[in-house]
């Protein structure tokens, strides 16, 4: 499970995020650590200076590469006023499944049946494929995106990295993510928002030696207000690799 939350012996909620990237090369660096390449768009919210209204574009369709998947699928995330919202619908292969209700943030599409046959993409039906916004990979049961969006203050306290090659140097950028609400800016960076680093980290994996794991804490745990997110880059790499990353905190 790639988003795990549960409660402590001394009654907070504490949070755990699992996530991995594809390979990532020195020709295609920048890019944030999830299972696809390239950047993570988000749902947005676009000042149209046409018809001077705030139009907003959510998660609204999702589909399988694979005519195999006809299964339920769970997808949890946040609705237009960053509300817990769940909803399990079931796959229909490569045909296209539109939301009753759209999402304003995807946390997780989980499989509750068998791993998916194809790789699975959540974006916005109107505005078409070219961009996701959720992506799980085949033979997957859940999204592996090193991203989150809470319904509630949340507090990062702890950083962990791994790298699957050795003698590459890694260097990752922590980032705050925060809605654009800019009058005339571009769809484009609409969608893309403003990331505003609160940590980079620069680690490798010794030649020779066993997988270890680099782990970060905050001195002072760093706060993730509602309507914000997290989302870890990868900003670059020596030579290939895939990156695992796993994050700590807790809930206000």
């Amino acid at each position: 499970m790639a988003v795990t939350i549960f409660k402590g012996s001394d009654g907070k909620e504490y949070f755990n995020l699992t996530a991995e990237s594809g390979v990532i090369t020195t020709s295609n660096d920048p890019e944030d650590l999830w299972e696809k390449t390239g950047n993570i768009n988000f749902p947005y919210q676009f000042y149209n200076t046409a018809t001077l209204k705030l139009e907003r574009y959510l998660a609204d369709a999702i589909v399988s590469a694979s005519g195999t998947d006809t299964n339920d699928v769970t997808i949890e995330g946040l609705d237009e006023d960053n509300n817990p919202q769940v909803v399990t619908v079931k796959l229909t292969g490569t045909t296209v499944v539109k939301l009753k209700k759209g999402f304003w943030r995807v946390n997780s599409i989980k499989a509750n049946e068998v791993p998916f046959e194809g790789a699975i993409s959540m974006y916005n039906e109107e505005r078409g494929s070219g961009t996701i916004y959720a992506y799980a990979s085949a033979g997957e049961r859940d999204t592996k995106m090193g991203l989150y969006s809470p319904s509630k203050t949340l507090f990062i306290q702890k950083i962990e990295l791994l790298s699957g090659a050795e003698d590459i140097i890694n260097t990752i950028v922590i980032n705050k993510f925060i809605p654009s609400e800019e009058a005339g800016e571009s769809i484009a960076n609409a969608a893309l928002g403003k990331r505003i680093p609160i940590k980079y980290i620069q680690f490798e994996k010794p030649a020779g030696v066993m997988p270890s794991c680099n782990c970060f804490e905050f001195k002072n745990p760093h706060r993730i207000s509602v309507g914000e997110s997290i989302i870890v880059t990868v900003e670059e790499v020596t030579g290939n690799n895939v990156i695992r990353c796993n994050i700590e905190g807790y809930f206000e």
